[in-house]
């Protein structure tokens, strides 16, 4: 039942082609969707739009168009309009409608073909008259945040109490329902979520509620007319209570049959390693809901800079995040931003993430299910929420400062304080080598005898200092602790860390399985 969900984005495949310099043609059309054959792919959603759609759309301004009058007017498009030149040549020159295209050939391989729709999606807005913006944008006061300047990315956001803002995405469900032959439709709500007016989300529910009746009502008559069944997917924030806040009732949404599918999920600079997965799992009950959990590209242990760090996701850290959610009741694992990288492309920095050519179809090939990943290596690192809704109080697990008490009863003053960390790892498989790594910084002097250091109520052996590949941030030490594994290990375990000599901060944290670590 397990398998991989899939988002390609709208302009990666004509960005990466055009930065190769190679002119698309059918035979580069199949051979990307080709790639994917034999990989534990279900479904296989294509996004068509941000604010421009990225076909010849006529409900949304679309990127051709754009891309031609600029041209005509004698202008530069720039480096992000100017790869519109091989969406240009494809639909235009060569006749071939791209996107639908795709679509045929992922059903020829036996992979569900989706489309996924960007709700509300702003990139650049803080870039005066860029490429990628429409001019349905330029109308500020539909803006989320027109009743003052705005002061952060998503203040620019549209705001879905005004009627025009919900009509244009209407039209753009009805175009892609009524032009393309798919499986599931996707509702892309994490570009943005922030799609209700400030302090208004409570008043929203109604009306967003209403919506997704209105979405449904199209899904239903389009399955009718296509002759077959047409799912309805949607992609929240990672927890219920998050996306209540913002104004999501997904539980009306499950009650009344709007969804087939939910995908709570991370934003993107990091993966969520701790989604109460298994929480939805219950929520959805008996429900003929499908549950996927969304794994980004990037990872990083607390808030940080990622355009300065950019850690990504190995096969080894993929797995761990997939094995933790599929033994919690996912069905999918949901890949966002694995899409494929051309060898000539591939960054220093990128070299053995999950998508690196070398391990790309390794990584689609064992994460999919529990079966898969099997006693494979994997790690399991302590991330961060890196969305926060209105008035959802936000607690990241790092940087932990383990030290004394120093106030409180008096029976406890001075005593070691323990810091307790929650890792979820999935089933481990039996005499597996199970293990924690902590990463503190490097000025820290430490050795074995300054951790005092328990995983689920029993002591973690000191084993000494490790090299960690990547992804991990260069600035540590990191200590390798061995965990005893016994019947019933849970899925979900307890780090509990102290310091015995003096206070640490630890700075990384991860339980790491069957991982070939050198001492």
């Amino acid at each position: 039942m397990s398998g991989i969900m899939f988002n390609e984005d709208c302009n990666h495949f004509i960005f990466t082609r055009y930065r190769a310099g190679i002119r698309v043609t059918e035979k580069e059309l199949k051979a990307f969707i080709d790639q994917y054959r034999g990989s534990e792919i279900k479904e296989f959603a294509i996004n068509l739009n941000a604010m421009l759609a990225w076909y010849p759309s006529r409900a949304l301004d679309n990127a051709i168009d754009k891309y031609r009058a600029i041209k005509a007017a004698g202008g530069d498009p720039g480096p992000v309009g100017n790869p519109v030149e091989i969406l240009e040549d494809v639909y235009n020159r060569q006749g071939i409608p791209m996107h639908a295209y795709w679509l045929s050939e992922l059903r020829r391989i036996g992979i569900h073909p989706w489309i996924s729709i960007r709700m509300n999606d702003i990139h650049n807005t803080d870039e005066e008259n860029h490429f990628l913006h429409s001019e349905f944008f330029k109308n500020t006061q539909w803006r989320r945040t027109s009743h003052r300047p705005p002061c952060n990315y998503y203040d620019n956001a549209l705001d879905f109490h005004v009627p025009q803002v919900r009509q244009r995405m209407l039209n753009l469900i009805q175009e892609v329902l009524s032009e393309f032959d798919i499986d599931g439709l996707e509702l892309d709500w994490m570009r943005e979520i922030f799609s209700l007016r400030a302090g208004r989300e409570e008043e929203g529910i109604p009306v967003m509620n209403a919506y997704m009746r209105q979405i449904r009502g199209l899904v239903d008559e389009a399955a009718g007319a296509k002759g077959h069944p047409i799912k309805l997917s949607v992609r929240v924030p990672a927890t219920p209570e998050m996306c209540l806040r913002f104004g999501m009732d997904v539980f009306d949404w499950m009650d009344n049959g709007l969804i087939d599918m939910i995908v709570p999920t991370p934003r993107w600079s990091s993966s969520d390693n701790d989604m109460p997965i298994d929480l939805w799992r219950r929520i959805i009950g008996k429900r003929d809901i499908l549950l996927g959990a969304g794994l980004e590209a990037l990872i990083e242990g607390y808030p940080n800079e990622p355009d300065k760090r950019w850690m990504f996701n190995s096969p080894e850290t993929a797995r761990g995040t997939a094995a933790a959610y599929l033994s919690m009741g996912a069905d999918r694992v949901y890949l966002f931003n694995y899409m494929d990288t051309l060898p000539q492309l591939l960054e220093p920095r990128m070299k053995g993430c999950a998508w690196d050519p070398a391990v790309y179809a390794e990584t689609l090939s064992t994460i999919g299910s529990l079966e898969s990943i099997g006693d494979k290596p994997r790690r399991h690192i302590v991330t961060f929420r890196d969305i926060q809704a209105p008035g959802v109080p936000q607690a990241n697990a790092l940087p932990a400062y383990c030290g004394y008490n120093a106030e409180g009863s008096e029976a406890y003053m001075g005593r070691m304080k323990y810091r307790e960390l929650r890792i979820p790892t999935g089933l481990i498989p039996p005499n597996a080598r199970t293990r924690l790594v902590l990463g503190v910084s490097r000025c820290s002097n430490l050795s074995g005898d300054y951790f005092s250091v328990f995983v689920n109520s029993r002591p973690a052996k000191y084993r000494g200092r490790v090299e960690l590949p990547n992804p991990r941030p260069e600035e540590l030490d990191y200590h390798l602790f061995e965990i005893e594994t016994f019947e019933n290990f849970p899925i979900a375990s307890l780090v509990e860390v102290a310091g015995t000599k003096k206070p640490i901060t630890i700075e990384w944290a991860e339980i790491d399985v069957n991982m070939p670590y050198c001492l």
